[in-house]
């Protein structure tokens, strides 16, 4: 490969910076789903606090423990997993937003605060930002053809 060649190649990848973290964060899409998704199961919020507790409401918190809910006594808004299923990711310029489209968002939302239903702990974070550099090291590698 000669230098002219891959200076070239690195211009054009610098000039489409942007539109290639872009398209990294669309492709980690399902990952932030998923990982949004297990910290609810866990009980977990998305700054990695506890959801609230089912202890104002007995009779449910007797049904989740039938049905072998792991994040008891903490919320994990889930029974049938319509809600969980609904959750939809969306990345633009700015970032990435998580939100659900199932018709219970709202009243679910006001349980507690929606900034801390969607999103990934800081933990989980750490887990996107790895993966995201692997693939980041791909697109540049396929880009100047090395």
């Amino acid at each position: 490969m000669d230098i002219e060649k891959t200076h070239k190649d690195t211009q054009g990848l610098l000039k489409s910076y942007d539109s290639l973290i872009q398209s990294i964060m669309e492709e980690l899409e399902p990952d932030m789903i998923e990982l949004n998704k297990s910290q609810l199961l866990q009980g977990k919020n998305a700054v990695g606090g506890q959801m609230p507790e089912y202890a104002n409401n007995p009779r449910y918190l007797r049904l989740k423990r039938r049905v072998g809910s792991k994040s008891l006594p903490n919320m994990d808004y889930k029974l049938t997993g319509k809600f969980h299923e609904s959750f939809k990711a969306k990345t633009d310029k700015i970032g990435t937003e998580i939100f659900a489209t199932d018709f219970k968002k709202k009243f679910l939302e006001k349980r507690v605060a929606g900034e801390e239903l969607y999103g990934v702990t800081d933990e989980n974070i750490d887990k996107l930002v790895d993966k995201a550099a692997d693939l980041l090291e791909q697109k540049i590698r396929k880009a100047l053809r090395i």
